[in-house]
Order: structure tokens, then C-alpha cells, then sequence
């Protein structure tokens, strides 16, 4: 019975890694593709938008003097990580404001 648990263990370990291979390997030439047809984050009007670039910039700069300021005063360091969770959010309506 033990031979059957174990032969069990080295087929899953090959699936796993076969599964692993084909994801790694296929996203691996998505990004790529991207950057060679400038798409997603990578097209020309992303690229051209100095200012939201600043704005960014200057964005996170400040979330962080944030987080490391309320952090270090109040030393709740268990609580001060939703600071990054609602930055991210305001963040991602920031941006879908600037596209618009």
C-alpha cells in the first residue's frame, strides 16, 4: 500500500511542475509582446502622459511619508497596513479618471 501513496506523491510532483512550466512559459512571452506591439502599460499614450506620471510619482511618495509617519508615532504598525490597501484603490480611481 505505501508503494501506491508514494507513486501517487511522484505523479502529482510531475503534474505540478509539467502545469508550472506551461504557465511560466506562456506568460513569460506575454509581456514581451506587449512591450514589442505597445499595449497595455506599455502604448504610446500611457507613455506620453507626463503629468499623470508626476502626479504618480508625487502620489506614492506621499502614501508612503504616510504610512512610515503614522506607523512610527502611533506604533501600530498591525493596523497601519490598510494605509497601502486604500492608496491602492484611490490609486486605481485616480488613474480611471485620468484616462477618461
Amino acid at each position: 500500500m505505501e508503494e501506491f501513496g508514494a507513486i501517487s506523491v511522484v505523479v502529482t510532483l510531475i503534474i505540478v511542475a509539467f502545469s508550472t512550466y506551461n504557465i511560466i512559459s506562456k506568460s513569460g512571452s506575454y509581456e514581451p509582446c506587449n512591450v514589442l506591439l505597445q499595449q497595455g502599460d506599455y502604448s504610446v499614450k500611457n507613455k506620453s502622459n507626463k503629468t499623470f506620471q508626476t502626479i504618480s510619482k508625487v502620489y506614492w511618495y506621499v502614501i508612503v511619508a504616510v504610512y512610515l509617519g503614522y506607523s512610527f508615532i502611533t506604533n501600530n504598525w498591525a493596523m497601519s497596513w490598510i494605509i497601502w490597501s486604500v492608496a491602492g484603490v484611490l490609486f486605481g480611481a485616480l488613474k480611471a479618471i485620468e484616462v477618461e
